[in-house]
């Protein structure tokens, strides 16, 4: 009989073990899927950044097509007219702008200009 309560205390302690470990792992498991959930939201959040960033950059990739073929279209008086209300640096800084453009169009294509396009307006 000894023998017996013996081996009943040392399962039931064994079985209490078990259960504290399940509860533990069970409570864990919870976090996990809490955490989770708060992963899947900011993945959802940041695919959707990255939807509108890719949808504004084809926008801003025509917008700037469309404003190199108007400036490649422009003579010096047709420009001079367009940034003629804007400050003496301001208009330097687009004419720098428009002259690298020149410069790196010419070594990507061997293109040329007309004389038609700016020539360096200051």
């Amino acid at each position: 009989m000894k023998e017996f309560k013996r081996l009943l205390r040392e399962k039931d302690k064994q079985l209490r073990s078990v259960m504290r470990h399940q509860a533990k792992s069970t409570r864990y498991i919870d976090r996990l899927k809490i955490r989770l959930k708060v992963t899947n939201k900011k993945l959802n959040t940041s695919k959707q950044q990255i939807t509108r960033m890719k949808r504004y950059a084809q926008e801003v990739a025509v917008t700037i097509d469309n404003l190199k073929e108007e400036i490649s279209n422009l003579t010096a008086n047709q420009l001079e007219e367009k940034i003629k209300h804007l400050s003496h640096g301001e208009r330097v800084i687009i004419n720098t702008f428009i002259q690298k453009g020149r410069v790196e169009l010419q070594s990507k294509s061997g293109w040329q200009p007309s004389m038609t396009v700016v020539e360096g307006i200051y």
